[in-house]
């Protein structure tokens, strides 16, 4: 006979700090000059060893300084991706008129990300150039 008595047990075991732990996404603000209270600090791989934890307070700022650019940098590229997969989803459907009036916005995301430094300036003429073949080649 089943009673139910408002106890839930798990048969999973505690999950360990190494099992959980893995990068957080940063936090998405809708305007980028918004205060930025705390963000997570997280080493990216493969860049060394060493503690992430600011030893002097100009170290902490230049973190935080650092964390925002990383920030700004990731959403440039984002609106680059983003208008890659407009334009590729386009292309595979056979709208290439419809490709050819958001290609400037794409132009506007690559030149962006290019003026601030997320991405090099020749790496930003290839994609442009890459993307404007695939237009034509459709």
């Amino acid at each position: 006979m089943f009673f139910d008595i408002g106890i839930t047990i798990s048969i999973l075991p505690p999950a360990s700090p190494a099992i959980t732990a893995r990068r957080v996404p940063l936090p998405v603000l809708q305007d980028p000059r918004e205060k930025i209270k705390s963000l997570p600090v997280f080493p990216r791989s493969g860049q060394g060893g060493g503690s992430t934890i600011p030893n002097t307070r100009s170290a902490a700022r230049q973190l935080r300084k650092s964390l925002r650019r990383r920030r700004r940098n990731d959403l440039r590229k984002s609106a680059i991706r983003y208008w890659r997969k407009q334009i590729l989803r386009l292309l595979a459907e056979g709208n290439k008129d419809e490709a050819l009036k958001i290609f400037p916005n794409y132009q506007k995301a690559v030149d962006k990300a290019a003026s601030h430094g997320a991405i090099h300036r020749n790496k930003a003429d290839r994609l442009k150039s890459r993307m404007w073949k695939k237009i034509l080649a459709a």
